[in-house]
């Protein structure tokens, strides 16, 4: 799995380095592949402790730790250097990180981003993954705690992952603004299928006797 995370590293920077390059260009699906890694490593850390009472207390206690500190101390380092270091001209184009400043501190940027496309190349604009994987671990336990059961898990995440490529499909093609991409791409209920994805290889890897139930 480290080293799929680092060919998954490599595909978003190249792709971000050298987005004219044919090969490059297939560089963003890196994103798809670190919500594919995190449903399996997630899936993995709860789904057997299902019956631990603590489970949600380590579970929350643990990405808290692993993740806020580190993100919030970039956040402050990020505002603060900007305020203290910049121009005035730079600090005129500042109106959009003033006026949001807080959501990026509640894992909301991706929304951000989403609701305001002219911004959405900025300088912030990489933290958009951050808050669709920190949305989906608040709810993704307690999806897992109210099914339990694994036959139970896989097929509801099979119905959910149709359910958002038909949603997906529909809102691209009758709703969007073709030039508006980027409000499906920041999504977090258009990315989750990803993730879910993730889901499905770790149930299929620990129990094959689903997967040929299904087939």
């Amino acid at each position: 799995l480290d080293g799929l995370r680092g060919i998954a590293i490599l595909m978003v920077v190249s792709y971000h380095f050298f987005p004219e390059n044919i090969i490059c260009n297939f560089g963003w699906t890196g994103v798809d592949l670190f919500f594919v890694l995190s449903g399996f490593l997630i899936t993995g850390r709860l789904l057997p402790y299902l019956n631990d009472p603590k489970i949600l207390q380590r579970f929350y206690r643990n990405r808290f730790l692993r993740i806020v500190p580190l993100y919030f101390a970039f956040l402050m380092i990020f505002f603060t250097s900007w305020f203290l270091l910049s121009s005035a001209k730079t600090l005129s184009s500042f109106g959009f990180y003033k006026a949001h400043w807080w959501q990026f501190f509640l894992f909301m940027q991706n929304w951000v981003f989403a609701n305001n496309i002219a911004e959405s190349k900025t300088h912030l604009q990489h933290l958009w993954s951050v808050a669709v994987e920190e949305q989906i671990y608040l709810l993704f336990p307690l999806f897992l705690i109210l099914l339990r059961n694994k036959t139970k898990v896989f097929y509801a995440v099979i119905c959910m992952i149709i359910a958002i490529l038909i949603s997906r499909w529909y809102y691209f093609n009758f709703v969007l603004e073709k030039e508006a991409y980027l409000k499906i791409y920041l999504n977090t209920f258009f990315r989750l299928d990803s993730f879910l994805c993730g889901v499905l290889v770790y149930l299929i890897y620990i129990d094959q006797v689903i997967y040929r139930k299904f087939l």
